[in-house]
Order: structure tokens, then C-alpha cells, then sequence
């Protein structure tokens, strides 16, 4: 028993280095895993049913979109109305959490990066 503990000392200090080495680059790998992603995206923007694109609080945030998105001839973002919230740019935690309406995602973030309907 005494011979195997004094292999073992004798590894542990032929190699301490290698073994603080390793030890550190799991260390530093752990952090890497509990780091938090966020998810940037941008989300369409409607006016509720009977609402008006100048109150928030009637502004629906949509599904997640690839661009900033101007929408079809039958939508308001296709209008000449050039002050038409089209698209919402968000940064969640989690999707999951995503605001209903643009006045509560103001509440939340404050100032929104948003894409309105593009200038003539």
C-alpha cells in the first residue's frame, strides 16, 4: 500500500503542471457553459383588430422574422403611412418571455429598434 502511495506522489509531481493545466482549462470551460445567451431577433408588428398604429398598447408583436419585414399590399405596412411600426428588434433571455404588445415591451427595454414603413 505505502509503494502505491508514493507512486502516486511521485506521478502527482512529474506532472503537476500538466495536472494545473488541466485543471484550469475545465475550470475556464465551465464559465464558458454557464455563460447566458441571449436571443436578438426581430418579431413582426400588427395593429390589433379596430386599433390604431399610433397607440401602443394596440401594437401586437408577431412571430419572429428574418429582417426587419414590410408587410403585403392588404397590410398598413404597405401604406404610404410612413410612421407604421412594421417590425420590433428584441433581446431575450428566453423567447418565451416575448412582450405582447409594443408599450409593454417599452415598459420593459425601454427604447426599441423598430423598422417602420420604408420612405418613398
Amino acid at each position: 500500500m505505502n509503494k502505491i502511495v508514493n507512486k502516486a506522489i511521485d506521478i502527482t509531481k512529474r506532472y503537476f503542471f500538466m495536472l494545473a493545466l488541466t485543471g484550469m482549462m475545465i475550470g475556464f470551460s465551465a464559465f464558458k457553459f454557464t455563460e447566458k445567451k441571449l436571443d436578438t431577433a426581430w418579431y413582426s408588428v400588427t395593429v390589433a383588430p379596430g386599433g390604431s398604429p399610433e397607440n401602443e398598447e394596440e401594437l401586437l408583436i408577431g412571430n419572429e422574422t428574418d429582417a426587419p419585414f414590410i408587410g403585403s399590399s392588404e397590410d398598413q405596412c404597405a401604406t404610404e403611412n410612413e410612421t407604421i411600426m412594421c417590425s420590433v428588434q428584441l433581446t431575450l433571455d428566453d423567447p418565451q418571455d416575448k412582450p405582447e404588445t409594443i408599450a409593454e415591451a417599452r415598459d420593459t427595454f425601454g427604447t426599441l429598434l423598430t423598422a417602420d414603413h420604408p420612405e418613398e
